[in-house]
């Protein structure tokens, strides 16, 4: 499944707190334009690197429905930082 939500917590020291949940459905149109503007260019390497253009776009898709779940934590002594994919 394509991510649908994107959730950020800040936390310093003295324990304020700053969460962003943001909808990723606003960010995929954005992207749009920028995936038909790569795809005659991908289409070209696939040609001239003699690969299956749909196994290209299988595995595009596949790494964009792996990202959902993924979560990364940084401690550090003045404060944390926390991303979360859903």
């Amino acid at each position: 499944m394509i991510p649908r939500r994107l959730v950020i917590e800040i936390v310093s020291v003295p324990h304020r707190r700053f969460h962003l949940h943001l909808p990723l459905w606003l960010v995929w149109p954005a992207l749009l334009p920028l995936a038909a503007a790569l795809a005659p260019l991908v289409g070209l390497w696939c040609i001239a690197r003699r690969v299956n253009p749909l196994r290209v776009s299988c595995a595009v898709l596949h790494v964009l429905g792996s990202i959902s779940g993924t979560h990364v934590e940084i401690e550090h002594p003045h404060g944390s930082f926390l991303m979360g994919i859903v």
